[in-house]
């Protein structure tokens, strides 16, 4: 059976590649991305099968439209794979406000576009929605903040969904990505450097300079790959890591947040103790 697949920032990197991939078995693409990019090599051989919906990931509207064109061309849409994204470097206090704001407006707001605008062909066909992420939704490392406080923020509002949206018989997958050879990496911004953290931005520069020449990342096919096998699993999961090199120090981090917890447990448990609702509770507000 056929399946329609909308893809945004498909016009590079993993959003390509996926594309691809989903043509090549015989699949369909509706792609929303700013250019055509690479896609303009699959035109004329996928004419029939790839619709090229261009516009702004961070205009509701355009990301809402592009869905109901797709949806109309290929009578609805099965699978989503919310992918338009990009990177911020810079210390959390150098970051300016335009920085973070349209960090956000990029990865969080067009996540949550998408969701939007797809969700109600999703649940007509009881189809799946797949939310590119990062391992920087599960950590952070210094420099990478605001790409990371964007992250987590799509993690909580995509598990949400998956609960939305399970009742309709929609699949909701997080993928979280290790290192790709991405154009992310291209077109990185980063923020104005303060004097204050001239020593830590140069042991970066320091570590950089050291790594000049011998740095690895993985094909972006390689996730194409695994996005394209996720889609086809009866039960898919609700979080998926695409890393070998990094997968061990996930799960290491995330057992060390258990090791937190439990070791100031008596004081956790002593900071709440469940009672009933106070009288006049909801009528005691302020005007």
């Amino acid at each position: 059976m056929t399946r329609t697949w909308f893809i945004t920032g498909g016009s590079k990197g993993i959003g390509f590649e996926t594309a691809k991939i989903v043509l090549e078995n015989g699949d369909q693409v509706i792609s929303f991305s700013r250019t055509e990019g690479k896609l303009a090599s699959l035109k004329e051989k996928y004419d029939q099968s790839l619709l090229i919906c261009l516009g702004d990931i961070e205009q509701r509207e355009a990301v809402f439209a592009a869905a109901a064109k797709g949806a109309e061309t290929f009578k609805g849409i099965d699978i989503a794979l919310s992918n338009a994204g990009m990177m911020l470097g810079g210390m959390v206090e150098e970051t300016t406000e335009a920085e973070a704001r349209k960090i956000m407006n990029v990865n969080f707001f067009g996540s949550l576009w998408t969701a939007q605008a797809v969700s109600p062909y999703l649940r007509k066909k009881q189809g799946r929605f797949i939310q590119m992420s990062s391992i920087g939704g599960i950590m952070s490392w210094m420099t990478s903040g605001l790409y990371s406080a964007s992250k987590f923020a799509i993690e909580g509002l995509t598990e949400a969904l998956a609960q939305e949206l399970a009742p309709f018989g929609v699949h909701v997958t997080i993928v979280e990505p290790g290192g790709y050879w991405t154009d992310l990496y291209k077109n990185l911004h980063s923020s104005e450097r303060f004097s204050d953290y001239q020593e830590l931005h140069q042991q970066m520069d320091d570590f950089s300079k050291e790594q000049e020449g011998q740095a690895t990342d993985s094909d972006p096919a390689l996730a194409a790959t695994a996005i394209f096998k996720l889609a086809a699993l009866p039960e898919p999961p609700l979080r998926l890591l695409l890393s070998d090199s990094l997968f061990d120090m996930v799960i290491e981090a995330t057992e060390n947040k258990i090791t937190s917890w439990k070791e100031e447990e008596s004081l956790s448990r002593a900071s709440e103790k469940l009672i009933p609702m106070p009288k006049g509770y909801l009528d005691d507000t302020e005007l």
